[in-house]
């Protein structure tokens, strides 16, 4: 078995600005079990953390900037090491 949360919330015009910020987060959890990649890829005791953050101005402008924090039994579980940043900025017009 396995389980996820996810959670995002978006505070418009933060402080008086026409930006909108939108934190997030996510967890994902297995606690018990295998199963094979092709019905989701469950790996006992894996668990991974995601945090990030966007900032929109309009409809145009955003940047955002995530962290995965992949954690768990490093001998059962080969994405144990495979932590990553990442940022990007794109502009639509």
């Amino acid at each position: 078995y396995s389980y996820r949360v996810v959670g995002s919330a978006t505070y418009n015009n933060v402080a008086n600005s026409p930006w909108s910020v939108s934190p997030s987060f996510s967890w994902s959890h297995d606690p018990k079990g295998n199963a094979p990649s092709s019905i989701g890829g469950f790996v006992e005791d894996r668990m991974s953390l995601s945090l990030g953050v966007t900032a929109r101005k309009g409809e145009g402008l955003s940047a955002s900037i995530n962290w995965v924090e992949q954690m768990g039994e490093i001998t059962s579980n080969s994405r144990a090491d495979m932590d990553y940043l990442s940022a990007s900025v794109t502009y639509a017009f």
